[in-house]
């Protein structure tokens, strides 16, 4: 309700409007068949249900309620992983195969989407790549709750620069979140960056 119902009515186009998700995120298979890599990805809300898609908030479904906010510049950042495996300090949800490559959660729907939008600015930040794992900052007695690792680096990036937009603030936290996670848990967590909005967007 709050993302295609109240935040069409309040924002206009022209607006800039940012959806921010940090949870847990997963795969299942391909309910319609446009999915290249013959997945759904989808986000995790309170009440979805583990083995029950239809509880779940596919990348099909959030592309369709992106539609409704035609025409206004739109940042969508999600923090959280898309693949395999659950543990203390990561944020998935255990899932069937763990295909590789780039992130597709939005990326195909909403390339699929722009030629119907008068204003395609979208871009998309997320915390890693449909194979990875989304890590959280452990805790410690001086930081009880640093959160996750992408929102973490991506709220020093902010505090730090101002009028920063989305792609610069990417390049900046890219390589010290690589670093973090392989120093921390002796993995690999790379962000993506989809940019339909031209570079441009705060």
């Amino acid at each position: 309700k709050a993302i295609f119902r109240d935040l069409p009515a309040k924002s206009r186009p022209g607006d800039t409007v940012v959806v921010f998700f940090s949870c847990h995120g997963g795969r299942t298979s391909d309910t319609n068949g446009d999915e290249a890599d013959g997945f759904d990805e989808y986000l995790v809300p309170t009440d979805g249900r583990l083995g029950e898609p239809e509880t779940m908030i596919l990348d099909d479904t959030f592309a369709r309620w992106m539609q409704e906010l035609d025409g206004r510049e739109i940042v969508i950042i999600l923090d959280n992983c898309y693949s395999g495996g659950t543990s203390k300090g990561i944020k998935s949800l255990p899932t069937s195969g763990e295909p590789s490559g780039p992130v597709d959660f939005l990326d195909g729907e909403m390339r699929r989407l722009s030629k119907d939008l008068d204003q395609p600015n979208t871009v998309v930040l997320a915390a890693c790549m449909a194979n990875q794992l989304a890590w959280e900052r452990p805790s410690t007695s001086s930081a009880p709750s640093e959160g996750s690792v992408l929102t973490y680096y991506l709220l020093e990036s902010m505090k730090a620069h101002r009028g920063l937009t989305v792609g610069s603030a990417y390049d900046e936290i890219k390589e010290p979140i690589d670093k973090y996670v392989r120093q921390t848990f002796q993995a690999e967590q790379n962000p993506v960056f989809i940019d339909n909005g031209g570079g441009k967007i705060l």
